[in-house]
């Protein structure tokens, strides 16, 4: 067996030691907590989570509180579905 480093960013390396501790990743501008999901299932391009990511996002001394139940992989990008949200997320590729 042959073992590989991959070297990571350092904030990025402490996000993921974080939530392999805690269930946790926190940033300044928001906190996504994992500690409670006991199902996480994967199938035909979409993640789900039982129960749902909790999520705190604070941005311009406003905090929201929300939760995702599920990330789906479109042709044009990533779909976060923000439960009870008219407003989803899009994550695309930079450039």
């Amino acid at each position: 067996m042959i073992d590989k480093e991959l070297e990571i960013s350092p904030q990025l390396y402490r996000q993921l030691s974080n939530l392999l501790e805690s269930g946790k990743v926190v940033d300044d501008f928001f906190e996504l907590d994992l500690s409670e999901i006991q199902t996480i299932s994967i199938k035909a391009g979409k993640l789900q989570f039982n129960p749902p990511v909790k999520v705190k996002i604070k941005y311009m001394g406003i905090s929201l509180n929300t939760t995702i139940s599920e990330i789906t992989n479109k042709r044009k990008g990533i779909e976060v579905n923000i439960d009870n949200s008219p407003i989803d997320l899009k994550v695309v590729p930079n450039g």
